[in-house]
């Protein structure tokens, strides 16, 4: 089975972090959090900004936790607000999930060209003078 790569966005007033969890009949999953944009930001950014207290994450579904896209749940900072799914433009208090589709991977790139031949090493030094021979018997 394979893993599913979702985008939740939504908007909420309430908290300035978001946590999304996979809910499996009571067993809680995080997969991630988003913090909501601040007055602060959307100063900054402008009217070409995300909406004021907007949020949005790329989160990874793994299959061996669930499937169900209405089992996502958002919760605010708190853990007291419940955010609402809704399947398009969402409002104060409200979420929407995505699938993300991803392409398959990509052909293997061409094995590199061999490097060229190192150079020749340095002749090594001369070696040492031998021992002088014995001298030679008597006659």
């Amino acid at each position: 089975m394979t893993d599913t790569l979702l985008e939740v966005t939504g908007e909420d007033t309430t908290g300035t972090t978001m946590f999304i969890y996979y809910d499996n009949d009571g067993v809680y999953t995080l997969l991630g959090s988003a913090s909501n944009t601040t007055a602060a930001d959307t100063a900054a950014t402008g009217a070409s900004g995300p909406p004021l207290f907007s949020y949005a994450a790329l989160v990874d579904l793994p299959s061996s936790v669930g499937s169900d896209l209405s089992n996502i749940v958002v919760l605010d900072q708190s853990g007291s607000v419940v955010q609402t799914q809704v399947g398009s433009s969402p409002l104060n208090g409200q979420y929407t999930v995505t699938v993300v589709s991803v392409g398959g991977t990509g052909a293997t790139g061409a094995t590199g060209s061999t490097g060229a031949t190192g150079a020749t090493g340095a002749t090594g030094s001369t070696g040492s003078t031998g021992a002088t021979g014995s001298t030679g018997s008597t006659g």
